[in-house]
């Protein structure tokens, strides 16, 4: 991707610019952007490409709950 930012010697998409963080949330598997997003951030193994990973739907119900208690 063209538009990139450093975290911590970590090339990230820049898909945060301009996004309010206060009604974000980051699913990710990088320590980095955890350390720089602590608040935002719920940690996920790596993907490698197995089709039976499950890892966003171990996360779903808390999803479901964090979308059902924000005011949006």
């Amino acid at each position: 991707l063209d538009n990139q930012l450093n975290i911590i010697g970590v090339q990230r998409c820049d898909i945060l610019e301009g996004i309010e963080l206060t009604r974000s949330i980051i699913i990710d598997d990088s320590p980095a952007v955890l350390a720089s997003f602590p608040k935002n951030t719920i940690k996920v193994s790596k993907w490698e490409g197995e089709t039976t990973d499950s890892e966003l739907l171990n996360i779903l119900q808390l999803l479901r709950k964090i979308y059902e208690t924000q005011d949006f």
